[in-house]
């Protein structure tokens, strides 16, 4: 089975519905994997941030929800997949909210 990946922000995230989404009432794999950004980030990043780290080891199977998903972010793919969603959408967003008079932070 092809896995499908969704990326949302923290703000869209709830334990619940990205289980229901990702398997079924029997716990059958539906083939859609969430990643999700468990804490906001900001745009600037450090020099630690830059330098090359080691995979980080997977969180035990009875992890709590949130380490698991920060543990799928802070993989080599799921940081590539993450910064590929904040080049194509969010600058969108912020074009629109600069045109519409928002404030900025």
């Amino acid at each position: 089975m092809q896995t499908t990946t969704a990326l949302i922000d923290s703000g869209f995230s709830s334990e619940a519905a990205i289980k229901a989404i990702e398997s079924d009432s029997q716990s059958n794999p539906r083939g859609v994997r969430i990643l999700a950004a468990m804490q906001r980030e900001h745009h600037s990043r450090t020099v630690a941030q830059l330098e090359q780290h080691a995979e980080p080891c997977a969180p035990a199977p009875d992890a709590p929800f949130a380490e698991q998903m920060r543990h799928r972010t802070a993989t080599a793919a799921g940081s590539a997949l993450y910064k590929l969603r904040r080049q194509t959408v969010e600058s969108v967003f912020g074009i629109i909210k600069a045109a519409m008079g928002f404030p900025t932070l």
